[in-house]
């Protein structure tokens, strides 16, 4: 290999030695910007799959489990979801403060949980109180989607039957093991 006359053999390793750091760095840099934006696509990909596209809010703040019905209200013309959701926003209040409750309930069975010495009687007491606000909040949820199934036309609820069914199983109609309220009797436990 040959050197130009101002430069040493020694400089010249140095150099190359810079540029590999330098290179390496720019390289770790680049990787970790294209696994960012990567990830950033295939999380917007997910959620318009998801969410067919559109973000709006949920309907009186009840979470998506009765049935899925605020994914096929998605469907719907906006007029219509409009006027559905009208209907039933005067519930958002209940619905907010049964899941601030229900909240409060697992905050406070957590704590028992990791309370030492472990009150066995406490924990049963809070897993009931867990069960009825959890039942509560779900009965106010299938009321609010009875009452916006209610004002659908029969078209409207014969499209979500189909748009239902082409989803598939629901959770728990999968047969993955998991206990629902019908395997658990209905009761609360303990």
């Amino acid at each position: 290999m040959s050197v130009p006359s101002d430069q040493s053999p020694e400089s010249s390793r140095s150099q190359v030695s810079f540029l590999s750091r330098r290179g390496k760095m720019l390289l770790v840099i680049s990787l970790a910007i294209n696994l960012l934006v990567a990830g950033a696509l295939a999380g917007a990909a997910f959620l318009h799959k998801r969410h067919g596209g559109r973000f709006e809010p949920v309907f009186a703040g009840a979470v998506m489990s009765p049935g899925e019905f605020f994914g096929f209200m998605r469907t719907l013309p906006a007029e219509r979801r409009k006027a559905i959701r009208q209907a039933v926003i005067g519930e958002r209040p209940k619905v907010q403060q049964l899941k601030a409750n229900l909240k409060e309930v697992q905050r406070h069975l957590e704590a028992l949980i990791v309370a030492d010495p472990l009150d066995q009687a406490a924990l049963d007491e809070a897993n009931k109180r867990l069960w009825t606000a959890e039942g509560e909040l779900r009965r106010m949820q299938l009321s609010l989607t009875s009452t916006m199934i209610a004002l659908l036309s029969r078209q409207e609820r014969e499209q979500l039957i189909a748009w239902r069914q082409s989803r598939g199983p629901m959770r728990g109609e999968r047969g993955g093991g998991e206990v629902g309220e019908a395997e658990a009797g209905g009761k609360p436990p303990h």
